[in-house]
């Protein structure tokens, strides 16, 4: 489904918006969308991405069954990605919009840091870390000029936009060293 939902788009309004989504938010895989668009384009002939039902008696699905195992086992020399991960510390799972964007200062523990080189920015996976706020232990993703760099592992005090849709993070204040959510060593 999320080839079916996404196609369409790769073809034309992600390209138009310099690969983001009509919410201003960078597309995720756009390195695999262009490719996969670059493919088409190359070969000339009509390519359509449709949903169909599964029955093990169509020969047709038995064969996209078949070459997706053999393609499954042969090694790939493609890079698995440029992202950094680390693991997680709050105990709920990543679900969108779960902290909402108000344009407020907060400490972050950054899970997962990624380089998107389509859309030239940074994308952090992170848990919210400030104790007082309502979204205390939430996890979500922010994006990030290049020149923002977080590293996985390690909490940052920041301020969000206020669009939850397309979360961004506006100013970083500083790394927040071991202690309290303020950066106060404990003792």
């Amino acid at each position: 489904m999320y080839l079916v939902n996404g196609y369409p788009a790769s073809r034309g309004s992600w390209p138009a918006n310099k690969w983001r989504t009509r919410d201003g938010a960078p597309v995720r895989n756009a390195d695999r969308w262009k490719e996969l668009t670059g493919l088409v384009n190359r070969t000339g002939k009509r390519f359509e991405v449709r949903k169909v039902q599964a029955h093990k008696t169509n020969p047709h699905n038995r064969a996209a069954d078949k070459l997706a195992r053999a393609s499954a086992k042969v090694p790939s020399d493609r890079t698995a990605s440029d992202s950094k991960l680390r693991r997680k510390a709050s105990p709920k799972r990543l679900e969108p919009g779960a902290v909402k964007m108000e344009g407020q200062r907060m400490v972050i523990h950054v899970h997962k840091a990624e380089y998107l080189r389509v859309q030239r920015c940074n994308s952090y996976r992170y848990s919210v870390e400030s104790e007082d706020s309502p979204y205390h232990q939430e996890l979500g993703r922010l994006y990030a000029t290049r020149d923002i760099t977080l590293n996985p592992g390690h909490r940052y005090d920041v301020r969000v936009n206020d669009n939850t849709r397309n979360p961004w993070i506006e100013e970083l204040y500083g790394e927040v060293l071991s202690g309290d959510e303020d950066g106060n060593p404990v003792d």
